[in-house]
């Protein structure tokens, strides 16, 4: 990823986890500048890691990985609900589709300079001590932290070498954040 690429991707990720992560009257904090490696210890104690991969054919593939305390997942689950009482089950399902939307936000602000990809599902793991494999160098992170709660997205991209990770070709237009498609018989 040369620079220019990294700085799209970068702001990519800060927009889309600003633009989910700040529903309401949050106020967020981003300590980070898209180094996945600045400040995210080898350990992490007690955290969801939800990771989703993505890719298009041979010519593109990467993971999206959101990785914060339980807490931080049950603090954003939808009002009313009872979020203090959810078992780990239907926790680590809203983990996943929290990372889901965080992917397809990104999706949707890379798709405006001709980046298109697939997604996959997601995967969650929790644990006491889990260790994160280092960052590739095709890797943006930031870290953010909203109140006592910190969330850590990390977006990893590979492709071939001597490729342009954005087509010149037509940007892909995607849907406004929120919005809703309807299909019908």
């Amino acid at each position: 990823m040369n620079p220019t690429e990294r700085s799209i991707v970068s702001a990519a990720v800060a927009d889309a986890c600003c633009a989910m992560l700040l529903a309401g009257d949050r106020s967020l904090e981003m300590p980070s500048d898209g180094d996945p490696s600045s400040d995210l210890p080898g350990t992490l104690p007690g955290k969801l890691i939800v990771s989703i991969g993505f890719g298009h054919g041979d010519q593109l593939r990467g993971r999206l990985m959101l990785i914060a305390q339980p807490d931080a997942y049950r603090r954003f689950y939808p009002p009313g609900m009872m979020a203090s009482s959810l078992s780990s089950r239907i926790l680590a399902d809203w983990a996943s589709e929290m990372a889901n939307q965080m992917l397809g936000r990104i999706k949707s602000r890379l798709g405006a300079h001709g980046l298109d990809f697939s997604m996959g599902l997601p995967l969650v793991v929790a644990g006491s001590e889990l260790r994160l494999p280092t960052p590739g160098a095709d890797a943006v992170g930031h870290s953010m932290r909203i109140g006592r709660h910190r969330f850590d997205a990390i977006l990893e991209i590979e492709q071939p070498a001597g490729r342009n990770l954005f087509s010149e070709g037509q940007p892909t237009i995607g849907l406004p954040d929120g919005a809703v498609v309807f299909f019908e018989d």
